[in-house]
């Protein structure tokens, strides 16, 4: 159907005005490439991470359809608006658990010299700290 759209609206650069057709043609693209990964043995890991990307946008685009909805189409806009409020709540959080990992690394590891095992410590523990793990 994206094909033939294309080719009534009669400029390909004219259809690729439209985000959702951009999108179109991405996810498939994308689907695309995770397939003929699929295929070596060696590209596998990346063939899942693609397919599931895609299955993210994908998902999105369903939410694009239920916009059109008299009865989810608020609730959708509902949801989208709330995506404001919850970034500021998610840089807050990082910025907690970030300042929470390094004062606690500091004071339980004052000694140790930074490196990647050190950082994984300065965000692993801490997450679930948060959260009321205690790893007694």
């Amino acid at each position: 159907d994206e094909i033939r759209q294309a080719l009534v609206s009669g400029s390909i650069f004219g259809w690729l005005n439209d985000k959702w057709n951009r999108v179109d043609v991405f996810t498939f693209l994308l689907f695309i490439v995770s397939f003929i990964t699929k295929r070596f043995y060696r590209t596998l890991t990346l063939s899942k991470g693609l397919f599931v990307v895609n299955v993210i946008v994908l998902h999105f685009r369903i939410f694009q359809m239920y916009a059109k909805s008299p009865i989810l189409g608020p609730k959708v806009l509902m949801l989208y608006e709330m995506l404001g409020d919850l970034r500021i709540f998610v840089m807050i959080f990082i910025i907690i658990w970030m300042a929470f990992g390094t004062a606690s690394a500091a004071l339980l590891m004052p000694y140790e010299t930074f490196n990647m095992d050190t950082l994984h410590k300065m965000t692993f523990r801490p997450y679930f700290q948060m959260f009321g793990e205690l790893f007694l």
